[in-house]
């Protein structure tokens, strides 16, 4: 048993309203990740305002199992009528290995098929949310490319509807403990239930209508906030045990993340040595560790990386005005940089831009403020960049720029310096914009070379794209 007061409580009551038996069917280990997966959507999720939505606080049981069944049923609509925009859809999954996209707004996986010369078939899981998904779609269109969207089944929802209200004496009680404990007056059980359900089921048929054939396969799987993973890999072991399910890290993390280190995979795909080592750290279930390299997100399709001449001396990477402290490292930064001394393009965060340009753009001077652009223009039409993401620099280090990183953390708490380089500079002092000598930093930007930066290597891994496709596609080969 977890040492964990959080985890003791919670695994208490699943025991005691018997909640495994009864909807989440998982195997131990599996309910074990499940646990802290609850316990996650306490602590955590309350946290992140951006993955909330107006629904997230509401505190009714009825109206909670009304509104998210209602999404399920809209979502059953929905995708039928996306699914007739698709001009090449799977009818069944041919190739070795299968990716399940999980993230609702971003398209994580996409750049899959150029990274990797072996055949790949994407799956789409059923959404609740569709803003972004016509986009993917589309983005599978232009290329001529198959891909498969699953949908939940109107006769699952209403059968889990009867079930949940017969129920509802238990799950009420059991809910109101979950919410007294975590002092949260929100009611997460019902859709903790209702999506283990009803991902379970779709699973389960999926793998039964698409995946006929006996031969092992991998399935590629990203991150999850709702880390609807858990259920999926307790599907795929149970029916296919043959098949090796994996991990492809997003992003960068400093502290072990579940929604970005996918526990329950058979492997996990880590971006560099520094977050390995942390997720080596926290491995329960001692899982393969794999360093494969930079996030797959930052790349663009074509390996080509030919320099151009830059018209910038500074490319400002923004990022979002939602929290004080964004908005304060961001703030006292522009404040203080010397905006007629040098030429500065600005790019504000897509996702956000409208608020934080209306926020930020008294503060940038002169500037020229990116538009219409891709990031990889804007990054190679600059000398130097400054940014506030971390996630950002990425596509920095791959074309060898100098960077100065300004983050809310003491970087020293979060990476190792012991192999330190003049080339990037990591502080949570944005007063950098005033003490640092920017003539000098911006007139040494051609002696970047981070493919033998041991701090770049071991900090952010390997971003050279030859390296990684050699990489990427020995560790699927092994699995096959």
């Amino acid at each position: 048993m977890k040492n964990d007061k959080d985890y003791i409580f919670v695994r208490s009551l699943i025991d005691k309203y018997r909640l495994n038996e009864k909807y989440f069917h998982l195997d131990e280990k599996y309910l074990f990740s499940y646990v802290d997966r609850i316990v996650y959507e306490y602590r955590v999720m309350d946290t992140l305002t951006f993955v909330t939505s107006k629904w997230s606080r509401v505190s009714s049981y009825f109206l909670k199992v009304f509104i998210i069944l209602g999404g399920a049923f809209l979502s059953v609509i929905k995708t039928q009528k996306i699914k007739k925009s698709i001009a090449l859809a799977n009818t069944s999954f041919d190739s070795g290995i299968i990716a399940l996209p999980f993230a609702d707004n971003v398209m994580r996986m996409k750049r899959l098929r150029d990274l990797c010369d072996m055949d790949i078939d994407i799956c789409y899981h059923p959404h609740f949310h569709f803003q972004s998904l016509q986009k993917q779609i589309d983005y599978y269109n232009s290329r001529n490319e198959s891909v498969y969207l699953d949908c939940f089944r109107l006769s699952d929802t209403i059968d889990l509807a009867v079930k949940m209200l017969a129920d509802s004496h238990q799950l009420r009680k059991c809910s109101k403990e979950l919410d007294h404990y975590f002092n949260s007056n929100t009611c997460k059980l019902p859709g903790i239930v209702i999506v283990s359900v009803l991902y379970r089921q779709s699973m389960t048929r999926l793998l039964k209508r698409m995946v006929t054939s006996q031969t092992s396969k991998i399935w590629l799987m990203d991150f999850c906030f709702e880390l609807k993973y858990i259920t999926f890999n307790d599907v795929i072991h149970k029916q296919r045990p043959q098949d090796k399910t994996i991990h492809l890290q997003h992003g960068s993390f400093f502290t072990y993340q579940p929604a970005y280190c996918n526990p329950c995979c058979d492997i996990s795909l880590c971006c560099s040595p520094r977050e390995k080592d942390i997720i080596d750290q926290n491995n329960k279930y001692k899982s393969r560790i794999e360093y494969l390299g930079a996030p797959l997100q930052s790349f663009i399709d074509k390996s080509n990386i030919d320099k151009v001449e830059s018209s910038f001396d500074i490319l400002f990477l923004m990022t979002d005005t939602y929290s004080a402290e964004n908005k304060m490292l961001q703030t006292i930064f522009l404040k203080g940089f010397d905006f007629l001394r040098h030429k500065v393009l600005v790019r504000y965060r897509p996702a956000s831009r409208i608020d934080d340009e209306t926020y930020l753009s008294p503060f940038i001077g002169g500037a020229t403020v990116s538009n219409g652009t891709t990031l990889t223009d804007d990054v190679k039409s600059a000398k130097t960049i400054v940014s506030f993401s971390e996630d950002a620099l990425y596509i920095g280090l791959r074309y060898n720029k100098r960077i100065v990183v300004i983050c809310s953390e003491d970087p020293k708490e979060i990476y190792n310096f012991d192999n330190s380089t003049s080339n990037i500079i990591i502080t949570n002092h944005p007063s950098i914009s005033k003490s640092l000598d920017w003539d000098a930093f911006i007139g040494r930007a051609e002696e970047c070379d981070y493919n033998t930066d041991n701090f770049a290597l071991y900090n952010f891994g390997i971003n050279n794209f030859e390296q990684l496709r050699i990489r990427f596609k020995e560790i699927l080969t092994t699995c096959l």
